[in-house]
């Protein structure tokens, strides 16, 4: 074979592997400066070479533009001549190719760009990416030189973690104790995108050790319910308002944030203090010490502030005192006095049988998604005809990876008349009892911390026992299962609350429901 025979055997090839790939096109510009000159050079580079004739490049032109992009040349395209193509270009680059436009796009971006969080590590490569978007626009758009300054700097700052802007003042207190002018932005781009790059390492960062911890089990707080009323607020893209009055039962006030849980200061787990098992293990000594060490507020438990300046304090829902929950103690009473009947000790709410035993309405259901097909959980329900609203543990919707929006709610309770927090809407959701196959699908539910509620108040076969006129019922009620209280159904979904029977004991004033 000769040379002229090979080297058009290899043109052929190479030929053909390109008929195999996908046609190259532009993206369609929508009318973003920061987008303009990369879509410009793709579609000059891609179309105009192919396409001699002004009405083919004024059709497609038109093709690959739209927004805000062709509403400003929708004249322009009544016409099919070269002038016409021109004048298109023209006002394009007028309106965004402009270096006074581009600039303030990447500053008005700059500015408006959010507070990064200690913990957003993702974020933080978001930001870094865009600043070596501008620093690899600098030298093409004069106006982003201001960016050198310190004053803008500092502006940059403000977006940047406190750990972050730490790590930079280090860096810049060294550059100028050495007689070195203030860093250009360029510098501070590249500090940004290195401190980005550590701090999302797959292996090592925080980021993705944060990914590996094991959560142990969340022990509920020992409380009751009250009666409340919420009243929620949901903003939409467009700025829509949404009002809906609604009633919860609700625990203590110093779990009314219903943002993603933060580390534990305790166990440095993902959870808030209230739910720690090993701070809730404590002895009251114990505790007292812990709180003193990390310089804890006796009135919430919170970091950062002492109990004379608290404005948040907990109100302990056994006791109802003004201390957490989880500070609660026993004091034993100097006179015991006299206990009465079985029968004739009751509230509203619940059943004393002994001293220490109460039974609420509560049950075991399997709680799920009804859009997808996901993980079913085992959770205890608690049935409050009270609330006119469902409420979901936050953990256990994060389980189900529930459709969620965020909402503020309005709660009201009995010790509060109304305080704003922030939760998740959680939409679409179903409940089954624990030995039913029939489904009943549950009206949106507001994410919380925790749903309260004693331990001792969950009815088993051994409360059941203590009852003559439950006796019949005992072995139908499972014992104490190894499973969160994740539900809260209020009066809005009055479906579930619906006893399928009522066995009455003695006096017709204490009776004792069965649930499906």
């Amino acid at each position: 074979m000769t040379t002229n025979e090979v080297s058009l055997a290899q043109v052929l090839k190479e030929t053909l592997a390109t008929t195999r790939l996908p046609a190259p096109e532009p993206f369609v510009f929508k009318g973003d400066p920061l987008k303009f000159i990369e879509w410009s050079n793709c579609f000059k580079a891609l179309i105009e070479p192919s396409c001699t004739d002004p009405a083919h490049r004024l059709y497609y032109l038109k093709k690959y533009i739209d927004g805000e992009a062709l509403s400003g040349l929708e004249g322009t395209f009544y016409r099919s001549d070269e002038e016409a193509y021109t004048q298109a270009w023209e006002a394009l680059n007028k309106r965004y190719g402009h270096s006074f436009i581009v600039q303030r796009a990447f500053r008005g971006k700059l500015s408006s760009w959010p507070k990064i969080g200690p913990r957003e590590s993702l974020k933080l490569r978001e930001f870094s990416d865009f600043l070596v978007s501008c620093k690899n626009a600098m030298p093409h758009v004069q106006g982003l030189k201001v960016l050198d300054d310190c004053e803008e700097n500092q502006k940059l700052l403000q977006k940047l973690p406190d750990w972050a802007t730490t790590r930079w003042n280090h860096h810049v207190t060294r550059e100028l104790n050495a007689g070195k002018p203030y860093p250009s932005f360029k510098a501070f781009s590249d500090f940004v995108a290195e401190e980005a790059c550590v701090a999302c390492k797959p292996i090592s960062s925080l980021h993705a050790l944060k990914g590996r911890r094991k959560t142990g089990k969340d022990k509920r707080l020992k409380v009751s319910t009250l009666v409340t009323s919420a009243k929620v607020s949901q903003k939409s893209k467009r700025a829509d308002h949404q009002d809906k009055d609604s009633s919860a039962s609700d625990g203590d006030k110093g779990s009314r944030e219903s943002k993603r849980p933060v580390e534990c200061i305790c166990c440095k787990e993902k959870h808030f203090i209230y739910k720690c098992e090993r701070f809730t293990a404590m002895s009251q000594e114990e505790k007292k010490r812990f709180i003193l060490d990390n310089r804890m507020c006796y009135g919430c438990l919170r970091v950062g502030h002492v109990a004379k300046e608290c404005k948040k304090r907990a109100t302990c829902n056994i006791c109802r005192r003004n201390h957490p929950t989880p500070l609660h103690a026993e004091r034993p009473l100097k006179e015991a006095p006299e206990s009465p009947p079985p029968e004739e000790c009751a509230s509203n709410h619940s059943v004393r049988v002994k001293s220490s035993d109460r039974t609420s309405m509560i049950v075991p259901v399997w709680l799920s998604c009804e859009a997808k097909e996901g993980p079913e959980i085992l959770v205890y329900a608690l049935l409050d005809t009270q609330s006119s609203s469902t409420f979901v543990d936050q953990d256990v919707c994060e389980k189900l990876n529930a459709e969620t929006k965020p909402v503020k709610l309005k709660l009201s309770t009995m010790m509060d008349r109304g305080s704003i927090v922030n939760c998740q809407r959680a939409a679409g959701l179903k409940v089954r009892g624990y030995r039913s196959q029939q489904s009943i699908k549950l009206p949106p539910a507001y994410t919380r911390e925790c749903i309260p509620l004693e331990q001792n108040s969950i009815p088993t076969r051994e409360t059941a026992k203590g009852w003559t006129h439950l006796l019949s019922i005992a072995k139908e009620l499972p014992g104490l299962l190894d499973c969160p209280v994740g539900l809260l159904i209020g009066y809005d979904c009055a479906r579930a609350l619906k006893p399928t029977e009522v066995i009455s004991g003695k006096s017709v004033t204490h009776t004792q429901s069965r649930q499906s």
